[in-house]
């Protein structure tokens, strides 16, 4: 199903050859038309990254490809220093060396031969211009290699190296090495057995393994260049199915060669991929037909938000109509790496318009009254639930499976787990003290993070409990929820403080927020005695109108409460509610004092 998923995806990129695949190319060997000399470039230019910091980064191109396993195997036209200049490897020990040039010898006599096979078979001359350079002594290597800054000494022993002739382009890009790549690395890897392949459902030749590998720095957690999509090596993993390999598994080679590009062209994607090279996992997401803007789950834009919605009620797609909307799918993969094989964590597969009907209600259940971030993607929601450390700003670590979670809730409708609003609840918690931090970018990133964690609260109390809760995006005047009344007194509480006494070094929220959210009961004598105080010292600083109007909304939040009882002790799911209703209220007394300021009436004061 994966492969078959995989070969369904048709990017807007040129179709990836069999045989080839994208990948960093790090230098470039050029060889002059006598056969004579040669010069050795480094093809890495200087970009900066998202932090500010500056780092050298080589352009990808598309390359030969085969899973290489054991022994020495040559790549068409670009391969290692080992095979393209007979370098060996650098090592420590002095007792190595013979047998790494011996090494690097036998590496560069399998490159020539194939250069020679590929020259004789096509006629190529820039092939037979390198081999008459390499007859001649490779002319110019040690001058060239000579030339080349630390930098780039220490990655000619990693990266690719591509060769061309004069100002041609490289050889291995050729369509004549392309077509004579692609029917080699077929025949490498295909048996003698003809089958009907599980992918495209035709009769074909099929492969004994997977003939080209992934790209491993498109992996998390690798550290390998190369990477298996399937490893199938011995007995127990065919699952009692005939032999190793892919012979319980038939598949031609050509959907074996389009599932290994098109994973490797949507893990390298911008739109198509959510996860960094840094994090623990990643996930690429691609669909049948018409490209919808699923992305936005990612970076939730307002206005994009808004299409999706528009679509939905006008019973149109974000982007582009197809006549059979039953047959379109949408895939995502959720993956890491285990030395060099693939790891799959999670896998989605579901009719298109369901996603997109699921997306709209994720966003509608997840909104926040914050007029400055009223979506937020994925990343945010789950990292907003992580430890918090002021340094790392809005990128700190996210719990694992978090992302995923609220993925798979986003795309298929389902609940998250129950520990994901215990984390929640407890970092509301722990970083109710950051609020009044000095630095206003880490307070921003603070009141940020507490934004992105109520839309975490807010979806899983109305995926819960709707009918029950159905907690709206903005305050609820109507709900008389004790839990969620008793937050609102604490938001008035906490506002009538600040309006009273201004910036204090320790505040209500500061001394009892903690508790006040698990047990109000606990705290409401402290917090009933200091409410009466700050009500005088407002009414005395000459803010008496401010202080009826606030006495007016505690009055009725009191009344409220009184009718039901204060609660004394609270399950997580009462605890949600007490943040929800200090949150929601919180964001109505900034609209509010936001509003009083604009008004040119404005006889109170903030």
């Amino acid at each position: 199903m994966l492969l078959r998923a995989l070969n369904q995806y048709r990017g807007d990129d040129d179709v990836v050859p069999v045989g080839y695949a994208r990948k960093a190319v790090g230098f470039v060997l050029q060889i002059e038309p006598d056969a004579r000399g040669c010069s050795l470039h480094s093809q890495y230019e200087v970009d900066a990254t998202d932090d500010g910091k500056q780092r050298r980064v080589a352009p990808t191109r598309l390359v030969p490809n085969i899973v290489r396993t054991s022994g020495p195997v040559p790549m068409l036209g670009c391969d290692n220093a080992g095979y393209v200049l007979g370098r060996p490897k650098p090592v420590d020990d002095p007792a190595k060396l013979a047998k790494e040039a011996a090494v690097a010898q036998l590496k560069a006599q399998l490159f020539d031969q194939l250069i020679q096979e590929y020259a004789s078979h096509t006629g190529d001359d820039d092939a037979w211009t390198f081999l008459r350079w390499r007859e001649n002594g490779s002319p110019g290597v040690l001058d060239s290699v000579g030339r080349l800054d630390d930098f780039s000494v220490k990655r000619l022993d990693l990266d690719l190296i591509q060769i061309q002739v004069g100002a041609s382009g490289p050889i291995h890009f050729k369509p004549a090495a392309q077509q004579f790549w692609s029917a080699r690395a077929t025949s490498s890897k295909s048996g003698s057995t003809t089958s009907i392949c599980l992918s495209c459902g035709q009769l074909r030749p099929v492969v004994d393994t997977l003939p080209q590998s992934l790209t491993g720095a498109l992996i998390p957690a690798t550290s390998t260049s190369n990477v298996a999509l399937l490893s199938v090596n011995f007995a127990a993993a065919s699952r009692g199915a005939s032999g190793t390999g892919l012979r319980s598994a038939p598949i031609c080679a050509e959907c074996a060669s389009g599932a290994v590009s098109a994973f490797n062209t949507l893990a390298a994607s911008e739109t198509n991929r959510w996860g960094g090279r840094s994090d623990d996992r990643a996930t690429i997401w691609w669909t049948t037909g018409t490209t919808d803007d699923i992305n936005v789950l990612e970076n939730p834009d307002p206005e994009r938000v808004r299409r999706f919605y528009e679509a939905a009620e006008s019973g149109r797609r974000p982007l582009g109509v197809l006549k059979k909307r039953d047959a379109e799918r949408f895939y995502a993969l959720t993956f890491s790496g285990n030395v060099a094989r693939l790891v799959i964590r999670d896998w989605i597969d579901l009719p298109l318009d369901n996603v997109s009907a699921n997306v709209v209600a994720w966003f509608e259940a997840s909104a926040t009254p914050d007029p400055a971030h009223e979506y937020f993607g994925i990343s945010e929601m789950a990292r907003s639930c992580g430890d918090f450390v002021p340094s790392d700003g809005l990128y700190s670590a996210m719990p694992e499976g978090s992302r995923e979670a609220l993925l798979r809730s986003a795309l298929a409708g389902a609940d998250l787990p129950h520990n994901m609003l215990t984390r929640a609840v407890n970092r509301a918690r722990a970083e109710i003290h950051y609020t009044s931090l000095a630095d206003a970018r880490q307070a921003g990133v603070v009141r940020r993070r507490a934004s992105a964690r109520f839309a975490v609260i807010r979806l899983m109390l109305n995926r819960w409990k709707p009918k029950e809760i159905a907690l709206p995006k903005y305050l609820d005047e109507d709900l008389d929820d004790p839990a969620y009344l008793s937050g609102r007194l604490f938001a008035e509480r906490e506002s009538l403080q600040h309006q009273a006494l201004g910036d204090v070094n320790s505040s209500i929220a500061d001394r009892f927020f903690e508790r006040a959210s698990a047990s109000p009961m606990s705290v409401e004598h402290s917090l009933a005695a200091l409410e009466k105080q700050h009500l005088k010292a407002l009414a005395r600083s000459g803010k008496r109108e401010a202080a009826v109007a606030i006495d007016k909304r505690l009055g009725a939040l009191h009344e409220r409460i009184r009718v039901q009882e204060i609660p004394k002790r609270m399950p997580v799911e009462q605890q949600a509610l007490w943040i929800s209703g200090y949150y929601q209220q919180r964001q109505e007394n900034f609209r509010m004092a936001a509003q009083r300021k604009q008004s040119p009436t404005n006889t109170e004061d903030d």
